[in-house]
């Protein structure tokens, strides 16, 4: 990628070829184009049209601050100096990302229907200790997630690998990350086939997003600093979240779930719900319609899903959770409730069938399986918890993320150990 244009861009401007396509290029890191158009081509194709003008207006009023933007960039204006500077993303993909054929038929082999991507917020530090420590769990918890579930990342030497996470600094290195990964895997793609194809195949595209960050009822902290950057809390915010996730959006699968390892996303963010939600019957008083996460299951799409954590606990093994969307049963854009976790890990025909085989109430079955639940959670935080990993063997592992990754095999998994447990451990 050049370091400068020759002419002006945009409404007005020269509009040359080489020029309109570097711009482009960069409007596509900053998350103002999709990376692919709607037959699968390339956004960066060297023609000024009028979505690259508006791409332009948009930049200039969120990222330069002009109130009335003109939609030209001119060679060393102030527009283009904002720009340019996206050219730098992640330090993990500060070139191109590279993909070799062998790494290509692996990832395809290994994720048909979508891969997995592990992000974490690799935080500034504070010169506070204790602080520091709680950021510090971002990395180490992402590291282990990416490589249970063999999650696609870039490696130091920016090579699309497995089994790594992704360590970013603000949202917009989330954009350059993720479209990154999915054009590389559609270019390996078209030339193993050697046929262009109108839309890049879903094993090309992010079937599960799991964030490491910061997190509160009404937003995520995705920026290496203090600041909540990703929030809904007032309607210029929540624009600026659908601009963010239109702009990863052509690289996520249809029916994409997010994984929000952060604290409180789930809680509703109009007060009436605690601080702490650690109780089902707690939770059970509300859906959180209101929150971060049940925003984010609407934008995404009707066969979307969110798992989002209702209290502190903002890695991975906290047993307070709800889910958005479709693995809750819902469409999240006409229905935003969502579902406590252990709802769907023991649902009502597994808890009605225990009650009659073991010859108990319901209500006392209920209890001992959410006494089962809390075990293993706590367990599993300790590391005294093995769960199948992906070619079905128990190793060490953190339940809290399979069940937000593969809720199918969690709750296989818990019922098959609740049906020996419960033998040990009877319902008085």
């Amino acid at each position: 990628m050049e370091d400068k244009i020759t002419e002006s861009v945009g409404e007005g401007g020269k509009n040359i070829k080489a020029d309109v396509i570097l711009v482009q290029q960069l409007l596509i890191l900053a998350g103002f184009i999709p990376a692919l158009n709607t037959d699968g081509k390339s956004n960066a194709d060297g023609i000024c049209g009028n979505g690259t003008k508006a791409a332009i207006k948009k930049f200039q009023t969120e990222k330069v601050g002009i109130a009335a933007p003109d939609g030209r960039i001119d060679p060393g204006g102030k527009t283009w100096k904002a720009l340019i500077a996206f050219k730098k993303p992640p330090a993990d993909t500060t070139q191109p990302a590279r993909l070799t054929p062998a790494m290509f038929a692996k990832i395809k082999q290994a994720f048909p229907n979508g891969i997995t991507v592990a992000i974490y917020l690799d935080y500034d530090k504070t010169g506070k200790p204790s602080k520091d420590n709680n950021n510090a769990e971002f990395p180490r918890a992402a590291t282990a997630y990416a490589k249970f579930f063999s999650a696609v990342g870039v490696d130091s030497t920016g090579n699309i690998v497995m089994g790594v996470p992704i360590a970013v600094k603000n949202l917009d290195q989330i954009t350059a990350v993720v479209n990154q990964i999915h054009i590389t895997l559609n270019k390996e793609h078209l030339r193993s086939v050697n046929v262009s194809t109108p839309v890049p195949p879903v094993f090309t595209r992010i079937k599960v997003l799991s964030l490491f960050a910061h997190g509160q009822p009404y937003g995520l902290n995705l920026l290496g600093s203090g600041k909540y950057n990703l929030r809904i809390d007032s309607p210029a915010e929540l624009k600026k979240m659908q601009t963010f996730f239109g702009g990863i959006r052509p690289a996520l699968t249809a029916d994409v779930h997010a994984n929000l390892f952060a604290c409180h996303a789930g809680r509703e963010t109009d007060k009436t719900e605690p601080q702490g939600i650690w109780y089902i019957e707690d939770a059970d008083k509300q859906d959180g319609s209101s929150s971060f996460a049940a925003t984010l299951a609407a934008e995404l799409g009707k066969d979307s899903s969110v798992y989002a954590h209702l209290s502190a606990g903002h890695t991975v093994d906290n047993y307070s959770a709800r889910v958005f969307g479709k693995q809750a049963g819902k469409d999240a854009t006409v229905s935003r409730g969502g579902v406590h976790i252990f709802y769907l890990l023991y649902p009502d025909s597994f808890r009605d069938a225990e009650a009659v085989r073991l010859g108990k109430t319901r209500e006392k079955t209920r209890a001992q399986m959410l006494k089962h639940y809390k075990l293993r959670m706590d367990e599993s935080s300790k590391d005294k918890l093995s769960i199948p990993n992906a070619e079905g063997k128990l190793v060490p592992g953190r339940l809290g993320a399979l069940m937000f990754t593969d809720l199918p095999k969690a709750r296989q998994f818990l019922q098959s150990d609740w049906a020996k447990w419960v033998v040990a451990n009877p319902i008085k």
